[in-house]
């Protein structure tokens, strides 16, 4: 029996196959490696780009909302000596490497993740993603314009006394209440927008999984 020989378009008889592409062997079919590990490492740089985006985004809400839930309702209770002195400790630590890199280091990694996803992204995880950056954007302007401010003036106190204390508090504490809330709500916001997005992009490599276990399962018993 003549033996077969796999022969690909445009190359000389006796050659072997290139190393990328799709040949056909006893029937079924081979997938080289090379165009499939490009893909491959593209996927994950994607998805990690994604994934650094999500979690940097979900420490700032998290950290954000720790003031909601907790700190300005504890803060609430004191007495206004306290209440100052106690938030401009609070004021002259977060100037910090940590809260910096989660801080503005979301804004950068969220505009990665855009890039990273925008042609293999579907149109969902795009306008996700533009939400995100938005929201986030949004967050850190209100922060820039309203709650810095605010805590540079309350710095500016540096003799307490309990009438000071009570007004340095009354012209602080509902603006910054308020501004907070704003911007945990755009934070959080973004957070969940990128959490959506990992969630579409994920469901999309796990389909092309499935789909591509099958057609294998389908060409071997061909």
């Amino acid at each position: 029996m003549a033996q077969s020989v796999l022969q690909a378009p445009g190359t000389k008889p006796g050659r072997p196959l290139p190393a990328t592409g799709t040949g056909t062997e006893a029937g079924g079919t081979r997938q080289y490696a090379g165009g499939s590990a490009r893909a491959v490492r593209m996927t994950s740089s994607n998805r990690l780009a994604l994934l650094l985006a999500t979690v940097l985004a979900g420490l700032s809400a998290g950290f954000f909302f720790t003031y909601e839930a907790s700190i300005t309702l504890g803060l609430a209770d004191v007495g206004d000596v306290a209440y100052v002195e106690t938030f401009q400790a609070i004021n002259d630590t977060i100037r910090n490497p940590a809260f910096g890199i989660v801080f503005f280091g979301s804004v950068p990694a969220i505009v990665l993740a855009l890039i990273a996803n925008w042609r293999t992204g579907r149109p969902m995880v795009r306008a996700l993603l533009i939400a995100a950056l938005c929201c986030y954007l949004t967050g850190l302007m209100i922060t820039g314009a309203g709650n810095v401010p605010l805590n540079n003036d309350l710095a500016a106190v540096a003799t307490l006394t309990s009438e000071n204390a009570a007004a340095a508090r009354a012209a602080f504490e509902d603006d910054w209440n308020r501004f907070n809330l704003v911007r945990s709500i755009a934070v959080a916001t973004s957070f969940l927008s990128l959490a959506a997005a990992s969630t579409l992009v994920a469901s999309r490599h796990r389909d092309a999984d499935e789909t591509a276990g099958k057609t294998a399962r389908q060409t071997g018993r061909s």
